[in-house]
């Protein structure tokens, strides 16, 4: 091959770089040009639901998917896996098509997962569109085949296990939250800690305003009893001890007590349950505290 030949396939690769170069760049600024603001997605939030309101489902759907898969890593994002799956779920009664795009739309994300092309993203939006099709044991069926599929997928089996724990309490598979459940623990405390700051030093709204105190509290009770269930039932007593330390240093009352009485029931740690009754007994006084104890305590009974 000559020079002149040489410098020929040299200037025409550039030329076809230089192309490539513009079409890409053209195509990049006409994606972000139609990316829709997010007044954009609120309006069209907006206008789906008046379009409910009205009856015209067809609109109302076209305009709650255009929020939905355009609404990931926006200031929507919380709302687009809760009130617009709800909106929609809700809708699917109506009208059909409503579900049969939450299924596409999960069934899609289940084919990136298993290809191992999802983000934690995708992971929580196909738990969340199992939950809202009322299909949340699809969730276990996949955390299942990630363990299945070996060292390749653990980071991603991980991250299912974050989305899903509660699930898996529940359906007492306790060995498969023993691994996350002394970080689990940890995030209990951290979060009566930042309860007890923010009731210190109180917002009146936002971080630490009342709405967001209310949601720590949920958190603490629910995940606490949890994460104490999942702690008892594998034997781990000393850092169970330790999260009902926690957990009454947060709230001492009838429905602390029963809920923990409750969890440890259901472990079929009756004898751990009967020491939380009698602890109640010594340290409650109100009535009504005490009558929630006794409530907890025939489940002992009905289950020994």
């Amino acid at each position: 091959m000559n020079q002149r030949t040489i410098k020929s396939l040299l200037l025409t690769s550039l030329a076809a770089i230089c192309i490539l170069s513009t079409v890409v760049a053209q195509n990049t600024e006409v994606a972000q040009q139609k990316k829709p603001t997010e007044k954009e997605l609120q309006d069209r939030l907006n206008q789906a639901r008046m379009f409910v309101r009205q009856k015209s489902f067809e609109q109302a759907l076209a305009d709650y998917l255009f929020v939905f898969d355009n609404s990931r890593g926006t200031s929507l994002s919380a709302v687009r896996l809760s009130f617009v799956l709800g909106d929609v779920a809700r809708l699917g009664t109506d009208y059909p098509p409503a579900r049969k795009a939450l299924q596409d739309r999960r069934d899609e994300a289940e084919k990136n997962i298993t290809a191992g092309r999802s983000r934690f993203e995708e992971l929580q939006e196909f738990a969340r569109l199992n939950d809202y099709l009322g299909e949340s044991g699809r969730n276990i069926a996949m955390f299942d085949k990630l363990k299945s599929l070996g060292a390749a997928y653990s980071e991603t089996r991980s991250k299912m296990l974050d989305l899903i724990w509660e699930k898996l309490v529940e359906a007492k598979r306790y060995d498969d939250v023993g691994e996350k459940v002394t970080n689990l623990a940890k995030q209990v405390a951290t979060r009566i800690a930042e309860y007890k700051i923010n009731a210190d030093f109180p917002a009146a709204s936002g971080p630490g305003g009342p709405s967001h105190q209310n949601y720590l509290r949920n958190k603490i009770i629910d995940d606490g009893s949890k994460a104490y269930e999942v702690l008892v039932s594998l034997g781990r007593i000393e850092p169970a001890d330790k999260l009902v330390n926690w957990m009454l240093s947060f709230e001492s009352n009838g429905q602390m007590f029963a809920r923990l009485i409750t969890q440890a029931t259901k472990a079929g740690r009756h004898d751990l349950a009967q020491g939380l009754v009698e602890k109640a007994s010594r340290s409650l006084k109100n009535e009504e505290d005490l009558q929630a104890v006794r409530e907890a305590q025939k489940l002992i009974q009905k289950t020994k």
